[in-house]
């Protein structure tokens, strides 16, 4: 009994032990989509999700409308573009939320270089739960349909 516990301690370390190692070397790897994403806020006050990504060389129209695409195919509602300014606008319906809508918004800016910077908002009002890590792969998805 006590040489199942020994024995089942020392797979816990060394499983705790390759998940921190495996977790630093994703960390360093990571997309942009998720290195810079950030979250404030807090189920009482609401939360503000954000990330951007940086695209050097891409074309700002074709990019819009295939962000745009994603955004309508990814189930957003009241989608509204307005490829001239560079923003793109959609909700989602709050289930139980007795009307509720949370916003989503994704904005195109020029960079010096010629390039186009894009950033995704996404905002929750108070009382509203979303998991980090689905946001992050909405966001991911958005972001990395502006190459395709």
């Amino acid at each position: 009994m006590v040489l199942v516990t020994v024995l089942s301690v020392l797979l816990a370390i060394v499983s705790v032990s390759a998940l921190s190692a495996q977790n630093t070397a994703s960390a360093d790897s990571a997309p942009a989509c998720t290195a810079n994403f950030t979250e404030d806020g807090n189920f009482w006050t609401g939360k503000t999700f954000k990330s951007f990504q940086e695209f050097p060389k891409l074309d700002r129209d074709k990019a819009f409308t295939s962000v745009a695409q994603q955004v309508a195919a990814d189930g957003w509602q009241g989608l509204n573009a307005q490829k001239d300014i560079g923003v793109i606008t959609a909700v989602q319906t709050v289930n139980h939320g007795r009307g509720k809508q949370a916003p989503l918004n994704v904005v195109f800016r020029a960079l010096e270089n010629g390039g186009i910077r894009i950033e995704v908002v996404f905002v929750t009002s108070s009382g509203l739960k979303v998991d980090t890590k689905d946001m992050q792969d909405e966001f991911c998805k958005l972001l990395g349909a502006a190459t395709k």
